[in-house]
């Protein structure tokens, strides 16, 4: 029988241009599930949100902390996307 290992709260802080804006809720992620795609989507959200806006910055980042506020992530926005 394999091991079940029960969710695990993590938050998926932004800094970008607008500067930054905190994750104060958290999400619970089981463990099949990827906490660097949720931070890949995320970060196609905001920039997507920027492009509707006519800008796009690729400085900013995702910076996931776990329930006991480590930084367990840093994804930049350029890694969350491919340019031709």
């Amino acid at each position: 029988m394999a091991d079940t290992y029960p969710p695990r709260s993590y938050y998926f802080h932004v800094r970008n241009g607008h500067g930054f804006v905190r994750d104060e809720e958290g999400q619970m992620v089981s463990p099949d599930k990827s906490v660097r795609q949720i931070a890949i989507d995320g970060a196609r959200s905001v920039m997507a949100a920027d492009i509707l806006d006519g800008f796009l910055d690729l400085s900013g980042q995702i910076e996931v902390a776990n329930d006991e506020n480590a930084t367990i992530l840093t994804l930049r926005f350029g890694d969350a996307i491919v340019m031709k």
